[in-house]
């Protein structure tokens, strides 16, 4: 009589496949059934900034720090910082008219710190800028009109020999080309929202690298450091 082989191989590898497919089965069951309660969450993170590299220092003082004190820096604007697991660490600057020339006047220390006791007692002083025409640095703002009822409005920046470094726009009716050029990142402010008509929509603004126009234009580090207890974020030049 003839022999009788069973493929004891073929039918175990059958059962493993048919497992590992069980167990596939089971993963995407338990991914889907979670799947309703990640997409809130996912917006919810949008809204308050957690995907992205930057937070608003919303809720902060900025100060400048000199021989160890601390100076209110003031009416400088709205700033933006990387968080703390980013490596590269960068300042940012809401765009708006006349945001470079400050920038300017920040990186060639065109003000003075005055030493008397401000009302806010974690300040040993205040910052007055001055000397602004003698900046590297000029702006200008100008308005391009779409037609002869609406216009949007450029704000250049341009060097002592009148070569153009940087044009932007924060208006929607500007070219994409400057709403979006180097040295400006759309920052979303956490936790904020925007009511347009019928629609609410997450706080998104233009910001200008600060700290690329310090090291590009000026040649220097911007450093900065987060006091979480204080709520104060100093900028170290």
């Amino acid at each position: 009589m003839g022999e009788q082989f069973t493929n004891f191989d073929g039918v175990e590898n059958e059962n493993k496949q048919e497992t590992q497919r069980t167990i596939l089965f089971r993963k995407s069951g338990r991914f889907l059934i979670i799947l309703p309660f990640l997409i809130p969450l996912f917006f919810i993170g949008k809204t308050f900034g957690w995907w992205q590299k930057e937070f608003v220092a919303r809720g902060y003082i900025i100060g400048i720090e000199s021989n160890g004190k601390i100076y209110e820096l003031g009416n400088g604007g709205v700033f933006a910082f990387s968080k703390r697991f980013v490596s590269d660490k960068k300042v940012f600057l809401k765009a708006g008219s006349g945001t470079v020339c400050f920038i300017s006047a920040l990186a060639e220390q065109h003000y003075q710190l005055n030493p008397e006791k401000p009302s806010n007692p974690f300040f040993q002083g205040s910052v007055t800028f001055i000397n602004y025409d003698k900046s590297k640095i000029f702006c200008r703002e100008e308005r391009k009109y779409v037609d002869a009822s609406s216009y949007y409005t450029v704000n250049s920046a341009f060097d002592r020999n009148g070569q153009l470094l940087l044009a932007y726009s924060i208006d929607e009716k500007a070219p994409k080309s400057l709403r979006k050029p180097p040295f400006i990142k759309t920052i979303i402010n956490q936790g904020m929202s925007r009511r347009s008509g019928g629609s609410v929509s997450d706080v998104k603004d233009p910001y200008i690298d600060v700290s690329a126009i310090f090291e590009q234009f000026f040649h220097r580090e911007l450093n900065y450091s987060v006091d979480e207890e204080k709520k104060i974020i100093r900028l170290i030049l």
